[in-house]
């Protein structure tokens, strides 16, 4: 028996989310049963989400209590 070829890659998915979150847009990524990736936004009255590499660069406070 043949394999089926997947509608999409995960490569596919972190790179719709990441360009939408570098370009400032607060958003999802829903895939459609045919495959099709959608980003959608939020309203613009929402605050942006920061850049992937700022948020990951943010320390957490508990760092400097705990140790």
């Amino acid at each position: 028996m043949a394999r089926i070829r997947a509608r999409f890659t995960a490569a596919e998915v972190t790179r719709a989310f990441k360009g939408a979150q570098n370009a400032g847009v607060q958003a999802r990524v829903e895939i459609d049963l045919d495959g099709k990736i959608v980003v959608m936004s939020a309203p613009a009255e929402s605050a942006p989400l920061p850049p992937l590499e700022t948020a990951m660069e943010d320390t957490n406070p508990w760092d400097e209590a705990i140790g």
